[in-house]
């Protein structure tokens, strides 16, 4: 169980397993992200400003930021808010494939399948903890879900914060271009 959440002092990632949460932006003149099941706001992505490489993630009550490591590399940072040190690193890989590095030597692995609008995130066993889906049309919406409960999610539940801003970024890359 997640100890710090002041919200909702029993919710867990692992209560939403088997359930479809979706991401969407309520509105389109904010960088403000949220996801949600049916009408509860579960967690919320929000860029301060226009042109920041950062955005701040809160899931029950409690903030993280994810930033670009440096100009120069690709990977992401994700830092408990208001803290320099990044508690995990994320590291694009080519073709569709990328890793987070967690403390402990605990690694998960992203798998992108491009042509589907599909990401997955899996463990060094091969497990799926959460998989996405991108849904095109006039509004694009990206549904996730989580197949199973998992201690992992439940003790950084920012992780699917993560996968909600990659696909933000990848979102915003392919509207660029």
């Amino acid at each position: 169980m997640y100890p710090n959440n002041p919200v909702n002092p029993g919710k867990v990632l692992s209560d939403y397993a088997g359930k479809t949460l979706m991401l969407r932006q309520p509105s389109v003149f904010k960088s403000r992200y949220e996801l949600f099941l049916e009408n509860e706001v579960i967690g919320t992505i929000e860029k301060p400003k226009f042109f920041s490489s950062s955005a701040v993630a809160e899931i029950f009550g409690t903030k993280w930021e994810i930033k670009r490591e440096s100009f120069w590399r690709g990977g992401l940072g994700v830092y408990q808010y208001g803290y320099e040190m990044p508690m995990a690193v994320y590291e694009q890989k080519i073709f569709g494939k990328g890793f987070l590095k967690l403390e402990k030597g605990i690694v998960l692995y992203f798998n992108y399948k491009i042509w589907k609008g599909i990401t997955e995130i899996k463990t060094e066993s091969g497990k799926i903890l959460i998989s996405s889906i991108r849904k095109p049309g006039w509004k694009e919406k990206t549904l996730i879900s989580i197949p199973g409960k998992s201690e992992l999610l439940d003790s950084k539940p920012w992780i699917i914060l993560l996968i909600s801003y990659i696909e933000i970024m990848r979102q915003t890359s392919r509207n660029a271009g």
